[in-house]
């Protein structure tokens, strides 16, 4: 459009040709007559596990398509590992020159607790049932897998047979373990008169 104006308002990215036409104050005149509005990258949405094992590693990686990358961390590659919970982000720059800004992404350095309970108590005339518990970052529900000691049972829930120590090591749907030891002791059942 014609305009006098030092600026005009481009809303939609494209190639375009203007002919702007300037006068300085001696009466010189200069042309410039192309332009191209480059359209901006959608900022960087960081992807990678949330919950990382205890003494393990994890990938993030701050997609695509960018030029340059500057994690919080100090990374300059589009994927970082890390080894430690915490806050991460990183700052990026397009192909067109744009720079963007993730958003926080927070990992939690977690491992499994489960917690060893009586399903039914240990009687000195009759078996038990232990329970290994349940996973709260599953919505409460099983773990993945239950591996007992003694005997080597699989299954959230066991027989006991006799007083002692015994333990239970589960595995959580990010596939980090946690173990628990407890001493189980027999109930005396009631004496019959």
């Amino acid at each position: 459009d014609a305009s006098t104006d030092s600026y005009d308002f481009i809303y939609t990215p494209g190639a375009y040709v203007f002919n702007v036409i300037v006068t300085d104050g001696n009466n010189c005149m200069g042309i410039a007559s192309s332009l191209t509005i480059h359209e901006g990258s959608p900022p960087p949405v960081i992807t990678g596990n949330p919950n990382l094992c205890n003494a393990s590693t994890e990938l993030l990686d701050a997609g695509s398509p960018y030029q340059y990358f500057t994690w919080s961390t100090g990374g300059t590659d589009e994927t970082i590992t890390i080894s430690a919970g915490g806050i991460y982000n990183v700052s990026v720059v397009d192909n067109a020159g744009c720079p963007y800004t993730s958003s926080d992404f927070v990992v939690t350095n977690y491992n499994p607790a489960p917690v060893i309970s009586f399903l039914t108590a240990l009687c000195t005339e009759s078996s038990g049932i232990l329970d290994g518990g349940l996973d709260p970052l599953n919505g409460n529900q099983s773990y993945q897998n239950y591996v007992w000691d003694p005997n080597i049972v699989v299954g959230e829930f066991i027989d006991v047979y006799t007083p002692g120590y015994y333990s239970v090591t589960v595995t959580d749907i990010n596939g980090c373990t946690g173990t628990v030891t407890d001493y189980i002791n027999a109930v005396m059942s009631p004496s019959v008169v």
